[in-house]
C-alpha cells in the first residue's frame, strides 16, 4: 500500500491495482493498468501519480506527468520509491535509477556513487536515499530542515516526508543477506542475495574473511550457510 497527496493505492490478493481518492489528476486510473500487465509485485505512489511494478518486472506509470515521471528506466527493477515528482527505483543489475523532477538534486548526480550496487531505496517529497550493498546510506535533493542529516549507523528503513525523515535501524546480521525485516528474518532469500553477491565479487561474499587467492571460494558459501543455520551473526 502506498499513499499519494490526494489518492491512495494498493495491490490485493489478486495482484491487482486498487486505488481510491481524487480521481483529478488519473491517480486512481488504474483498471487499464490490471488489464495488461498485472500480477502487481509493489507500488509507489507519488504526489498526484503513481508507478508499480508489472508482472515482467518492469516499472509502469499512470497519473499527472507535469515533471516527467512517466519516463520510466527501460529494466526490470527489484524496489521502487517515489516522492512528490520524482522516483526511483533499483534495477536487478543492482544499479540505482532516478528519474522525474531534479529541481533540488533529488538525482543524486554527484551523490550517488556508480562503482557500487545498491540494496534499497527511499523518497521523501524531495529527498532521495539510498543503501548500498555495504549498509551505507547515501542522501540527494532538499535539506532545508537537515533532511540529508542521517544519523550513523545500519538503516533498514528509511522514509522522507515534507521536511522530516523517519527511519528504523537494525543491528548487523551477515547471515540477514537481504536485509530484510519480515519474520522469518533469514530465507532462502538470503541464500540468493549470497549467491549473487558471489558472483559478482562483492567482498561481502568473502564470509571467511581469507586473503588467499582465490578470497571468494567454496568455504565461504560453508561460511555462510554455518551463520544462517546459527541465526544472525
Amino acid at each position: 500500500m502506498s499513499c499519494g497527496e490526494i489518492f491512495g493505492v494498493a495491490i490485493d490478493d489478486q495482484g491487482d491495482l486498487v486505488a481510491w481518492g481524487d480521481p483529478t489528476f488519473g491517480g486512481t486510473n488504474v483498471a487499464w493498468l490490471n488489464a495488461t500487465w498485472d500480477p502487481f509485485r509493489a507500488v509507489a505512489a507519488g504526489s498526484k501519480w503513481g508507478i508499480a511494478i508489472g508482472s515482467t518486472g518492469y516499472v509502469h506509470h499512470w497519473g499527472e506527468n507535469l515533471y516527467n515521471q512517466a519516463n520510466v528506466p527501460n529494466v526490470q527493477v527489484v524496489q521502487i520509491a517515489a516522492g512528490d515528482s520524482h522516483a526511483a527505483a533499483i534495477g536487478q543489475d543492482g544499479q540505482l535509477y532516478v528519474w522525474g523532477n531534479n529541481t533540488y538534486g533529488q538525482w543524486g548526480t554527484s551523490v550517488f556513487p556508480t562503482d557500487r550496487t545498491w540494496q534499497r531505496v527511499f523518497c521523501g517529497a524531495w529527498t532521495t536515499y539510498a543503501i548500498d550493498n555495504n549498509g551505507n546510506v547515501f542522501a540527494a535533493g532538499w535539506s532545508t530542515k537537515g533532511e540529508l542529516n542521517v544519523p550513523t549507523g545500519n538503516w533498514a528503513i528509511i522514509q522522507g516526508g515534507w521536511h522530516h525523515v523517519v527511519g528504523v535501524q537494525t543491528t548487523q546480521c551477515y547471515a540477514n543477506c537481504d536485509n530484510s525485516l519480515e519474520t522469518p528474518t533469514l530465507t532462502a532469500a538470503d541464500f540468493v542475495c549470497f549467491s549473487a553477491r558471489f558472483a559478482a565479487g562483492d567482498t561481502y561474499a568473502n564470509c571467511d574473511n581469507s586473503t588467499t587467492v582465490p578470497i571468494l571460494s567454496v568455504n565461504d558459501f560453508y561460511c555462510f550457510a554455518n551463520k544462517y543455520a546459527i541465526g544472525c551473526t
